[in-house]
């Protein structure tokens, strides 16, 4: 039998020789980061990044910092969006509207209805849906109110909606009252050659007259918007070509009633 010196491996060193040069990566498992075969694992090279399982990367991804609402929250839904009235000064009332409340979250919407106006009143101004209409009725009055246009705001709140409060713009428009009486004027043509026309007086006195009316070669006109109850007095004046006017017509009166 041969005899000669035998040499035991020394696997332990070698492999902790191997183990030294393996780079100390400090992140994390599961964080974004790198991370490396043992030697000779798939390929000659060292060392080999492993691709992360996608579904790892999910599970350990930080969460989103968006708070969604509660489950179940109501929300306000109001139509019509905006409200528009209009009427005449002393006249009758603007007839009412309907402002619908709904639910389109989850859960009971319990609403109050408010508006900052003394011409407007709601009915009801309060209420609870979970998927049916609710109607308020919006309702105005007019007494002692110009002609102008005003504005208000009716304001839906609701407690644990996702979208309390919500407002609906309110606009109503007064004209003035337009007056009825009229008086019809007729008069015989002036026959000079330089004649422009004729202009037309009214007043509330005999013989006291406000600014004319110039009615141009007419010889008739509707005098329009005089008030009932008042008695009116006419007159009328003949200017030629050279803005020369002519003493005043006789008188003519009418009472309207």
């Amino acid at each position: 039998m041969a005899t000669g010196s035998v040499t035991t491996p020394t696997f332990a060193s070698s492999f902790q020789a191997a183990l030294a040069s393996v780079p100390v990566n400090p992140t994390p498992f599961g964080s974004v980061g790198q991370l490396f075969a043992a030697p000779g694992v798939g390929s000659s090279s060292y060392p080999r990044k492993l691709t992360q399982r996608p579904e790892v990367a999910a599970i350990l991804a930080p969460p989103s910092q968006a708070t969604p609402p509660p489950s179940g929250a109501p929300t306000i839904n109001r139509n019509p969006g905006s409200l528009t009235f209009t009427g005449v000064q002393g006249g009758a009332n603007p007839l009412p509207q309907i402002l619908s409340i709904t639910n389109t979250g989850g859960g009971t919407l319990s609403w109050s209805a408010s508006d900052n106006a003394s011409w407007l009143s709601l009915s009801p101004g309060s209420g609870t849906t979970t998927t049916e209409n609710d109607s308020i009725t919006v309702t105005l009055n007019t007494t002692g109110l110009t002609a102008n246009t005003y504005n208000a705001t009716i304001t839906i709140t609701a407690s644990g909606a996702t979208n309390s409060p919500r407002t609906v713009p309110v606009t109503l428009t007064l004209t003035s009252q337009p007056l009825p009486g009229t008086a019809t004027l007729t008069w015989n043509p002036n026959t000079e050659p330089d004649l422009a026309g004729y202009r037309i007086y009214v007043g509330l006195t005999s013989g006291v007259y406000g600014l004319p009316i110039d009615v141009g070669n007419l010889t008739t006109y509707q005098v329009t918007n005089l008030a009932l109850g008042q008695t009116y007095f006419f007159a009328l004046t003949a200017v030629d070509t050279s803005n020369n006017e002519s003493g005043f017509s006789n008188e003519a009166s009418k009472s309207i009633f």
